[in-house]
């Protein structure tokens, strides 16, 4: 359906998405809360739900509206089809003419994106976010996973997906007590990457891999 709905430019046919259309409507009202603070309903935005924090970190409370609670959940799914909070921003301001969004433009960004070509949020941004890339091939991954190798004294080093899987799989068989601890090496590093990708695009916070490791 996704292809269907691209612009023939893109190799659709053009055909019109409702869903795509309530998203960048979604996006606009989520920037006019980001941006338009004098408008007087936003006030009360900020005041009932926002306080100290602002639109991109707020988390949902028990008793928030649910209304809000589809705010909030419109704005992760945005954040991680785009990569990052900064990068929606970026996509919304290229909509502003004359001080106002053009939800046409969103919504030829939303329908025109391959929801699967992620940008790498970690430290290469210019790449597609796949397994292979987030967890040992990205240059914050490998740089984690080359400080797991050193110190667990590895005789050998690869930040290569298809290498370091082959190896987990036919080499770390056994219940030997070293064997145990380089599969839960492994296991605990692959974890500690999702994570930090997750807090960036979820929390906005980042940190050196040198601390995460």
């Amino acid at each position: 359906m996704q292809t269907v709905c691209q612009s023939k430019e893109h190799g659709g046919l053009g055909v019109f998405s409702a869903k795509a259309w309530n998203t960048a409507a979604s996006m606009k009202l989520i920037w006019m809360i980001h941006f338009k603070k004098d408008l007087l309903w936003i006030k009360w935005v900020h005041g009932s739900y926002l306080r100290q924090s602002d639109i991109w970190q707020v988390q949902s409370k028990a008793n928030d509206s649910w209304m809000w609670k589809q705010i909030l959940k419109m704005r992760d799914k945005v954040i991680f089809k785009f990569g990052s909070a900064s990068n929606v921003q970026n996509i919304i301001a290229r909509s502003c003419s004359g001080g106002n969004v053009q939800l046409s433009t969103i919504y030829n960004d939303l329908i025109n994106q391959n929801a699967q070509q992620n940008a790498c949020v970690l430290r290469t941004f210019q790449q597609q976010e796949t397994c292979k890339h987030l967890f040992f091939e990205c240059a914050f991954s490998a740089d984690l996973w080359n400080r797991v190798m050193e110190w667990m004294n590895y005789k050998w080093k690869s930040c290569n997906w298809d290498r370091i899987i082959e190896w987990y799989s036919t080499r770390l068989k056994g219940k030997g007590f070293m064997k145990k601890v380089k599969r839960m090496a492994l296991t605990v590093s692959v974890y500690a990457i999702g994570k930090e990708r997750n807090q960036r695009i979820f929390r906005h916070e980042a940190q050196d891999p040198v601390f995460v490791f």
